[in-house]
């Protein structure tokens, strides 16, 4: 998975989401589906259920700097879930790799961007704490941490699709 360190990974999941044929598959692993529920809420414009599916931290930083997570809602978008990487046996931090494609109306085409969702264990439950995705191969992955978010102008914006990312929580990059 691009963006992501050793450990152990789970095989890709079967779960997709969009106008298909025949209702999306969930996925079985706990944090993908985590990651499966946060990306639906996105693409759908949904700031409360995909606000609530993010670390208590993640909440109580956007909430300290009178900023809300707000995701854009992409209405051409769909995803795929693949790999789900641990970095150990019982680890309480994940990263589930996600291809995002979206259906460029202007070009006709559609781009595909693969991105990983960073998330941590909370209470016993599965929240997202960040996102990563690759800027360009020749450099590390860019990583937004949801947890240290400063606000940067305007109310942030997960980078679903880094292209359309406006203004976005700290990023940071990883070695």
């Amino acid at each position: 998975m691009t963006g992501c360190g050793g450990g152990a990974a789970t095989p890709p999941q079967a779960a997709q989401s969009g106008a298909q044929k025949g209702a999306p598959q969930r996925p079985t692993d706990p944090a993908a589906q985590v990651t499966y529920d946060f990306l639906q809420a996105v693409i759908r414009g949904d700031t409360d259920a995909a606000t609530g599916l993010l670390t208590p931290t993640a909440i109580e930083r956007f909430n300290a700097t009178g900023s809300r997570f707000a995701p854009p809602g992409l209405a051409s978008a769909r995803f795929r879930l693949g790999d789900v990487a641990y970095p150990a046996p019982g680890a309480t931090e994940a990263a589930v790799q996600c291809m995002v494609t979206d259906q460029n109306a202007t070009e006709g085409s559609a781009r595909e961007e693969e991105l990983a969702c960073l998330l941590k264990q909370v209470a016993g439950q599965w929240r997202v704490s960040g996102m990563a995705y690759e800027v360009a191969a020749d450099q590390p992955p860019m990583v937004l941490d949801f947890e240290k978010f400063a606000p940067q102008g305007e109310a942030a914006k997960p980078a679903v699709d880094p292209a359309r990312t406006a203004a976005a929580p700290e990023e940071t990059q990883t070695k």
